[in-house]
């Protein structure tokens, strides 16, 4: 299939992963051509439907069709028509032929190698996020099936080498890998590959495998050194001997300066805000993770503290952290207050401390400055620039970003019922500003 140009191939290929939801004119419009004008960007997406048409001739039995109306467009196919759509009907499935084609169908990241425009790479990312995931989930049921013929066994392996391989620190990969081993008998390459992860996440993210993954091996034991192999960067084994340390339940810093943002307070007295101060942490955290030289902590592993009371030098030895930044948040009527502090774990010092005010309209200053002041406190030689690159607003509208933050406390449960509950929440975020990219990304996720 050839498309005339690359803009219209990106634009079928958005149109395949829209799904019979479909794509908004206007929004796909200004993803594609955001350095035209309104009318020249109206204009490209014309004459690109004019080429997708031609393609695909409305004949009455064609298997592809493009359809529309004045605001959206969608393509109207079977299944069967896409390698995608394969995968996420046969992931559906529960017997090991299904699930071995679909392992078969992936290959890797969404329009890997392809250069993409910022707002369609920005669009893509949960698409990614979410195939990825669906990938890794279909390699550990295949490996975790009662049985498990020759055919699915070599699709369970291959997928999984390819996961670790493209995300070394991918353990739901390497306990799949780890599974095929230990049915083949193979349990020193097994172990090797146990330690291939424990290196990799050692390496990449300073910490120690999960209990699953180390229960996996726990009954074997350990190969003779002269079997021991050192890990490459891709996450598989290598030759020839290394030597396996023990497992420790505490995590080594990485060079760079590294911060854990603990949730915040909720001082409103009203448990019905979590969100909203959940929301805060995470634009914070998201904002200092925009700075090149800070390590800062996923989300996920310093939300594990939520609602416990903690001890900060104890928090920052088992995420492996130099710092750690802890607060609260205070929101009544139409006031926000935003307070926070910064410790040095090891000295239990107190770096930075301090609060900032305003109307709730202000939340995205009140963040930034949170943040600026965190990196401030870090390093006083910080430049400029790196400040800038930590600020982002991502919509004008309150309302939506409120909407938006109630989505996303939905969607962090990981549920059926959570994602049920956030998707209303984000189409009314898309209602409100529908330039809001982050909202559309976290819905075209929940799908």
């Amino acid at each position: 299939m050839h498309f005339a140009t690359r803009k219209t191939s990106l634009l079928f290929a958005a149109l395949v992963l829209a799904g019979p939801k479909g794509l908004r004119r206007e929004r796909v419009a200004a993803m594609l051509w955001a350095g035209s004008g309104e009318q020249q960007a109206r204009n490209s997406l014309r004459q690109a439907l004019v080429d997708i048409r031609r393609l695909f001739p409305s004949t009455g039995d064609e298997a592809i069709r493009l359809e529309g109306n004045a605001d959206t467009i969608w393509l109207a196919a079977n299944a069967d028509e896409a390698d995608i759509w394969i995968f996420d009907q046969k992931i559906q499935a529960d017997d090991g032929e299904s699930l071995a084609t679909a392992a078969d169908f992936y290959r890797g990241d969404l329009l890997d190698g392809v250069s993409l425009p910022h707002e369609i790479d920005e669009w893509l990312a949960p698409f990614r996020a979410n195939y990825t995931r669906k990938a890794l989930d279909l390699a550990e049921r295949l490996s975790l099936l009662p049985e498990l013929g020759s055919r699915q066994e070599q699709a369970c392996e291959s997928l999984a080498e390819r996961l670790v391989s493209l995300d070394p620190c991918a353990e739901q990969a390497h306990r799949a890998l780890i599974r095929i081993f230990r049915r083949r008998g193979r349990t020193n390459d097994a172990f090797r590959q146990f330690l291939a992860c424990k290196e990799a996440l050692k390496r990449e993210l300073s910490v120690e495998p999960e209990e699953a993954t180390r229960a996996l091996v726990e009954r074997i034991e350990a190969p003779p050194e002269h079997l021991k192999e050192p890990i490459a960067e891709g996450g598989l084994p290598t030759r020839p001997e290394a030597k396996a340390e023990p497992l420790r339940p505490t995590v080594s810093m990485p060079e760079k300066p590294s911060i854990a943002v603990l949730p915040f307070q909720n001082m409103s007295g009203d448990a019905e805000q979590d969100y909203f101060t959940d929301g805060v942490v995470e634009e914070i955290t998201t904002a200092l993770s925009h700075v090149s030289w800070l390590f800062v902590i996923a989300r996920n592993s310093a939300f594990a503290y939520k609602g416990h009371a903690v001890d900060v030098t104890r928090v920052a030895r088992e995420l492996g952290v130099r710092y750690v930044l802890e607060g609260s948040v205070r929101k009544a009527g139409s006031r926000l207050r935003v307070a926070g502090q910064l410790i040095e774990a090891a000295s239990g010092v107190n770096l930075w401390a301090d609060r900032f005010e305003g109307g709730v309209s202000e939340v995205f200053e009140l963040q930034d400055l949170v943040a600026s002041s965190v990196i401030g406190a870090i390093s006083p030689r910080l430049e400029q620039a790196e400040m800038a690159r930590a600020k982002r607003k991502p919509t004008e509208s309150l309302d939506a970003y409120d909407h938006y933050l109630r989505g996303m406390a939905s969607l962090y449960r990981w549920t059926r019922e959570g994602l049920e509950a956030a998707l209303p929440q984000f189409y009314k975020a898309i209602e409100l500003d529908p330039d809001f990219a982050a909202a559309e990304g976290a819905a075209a996720w929940c799908y």
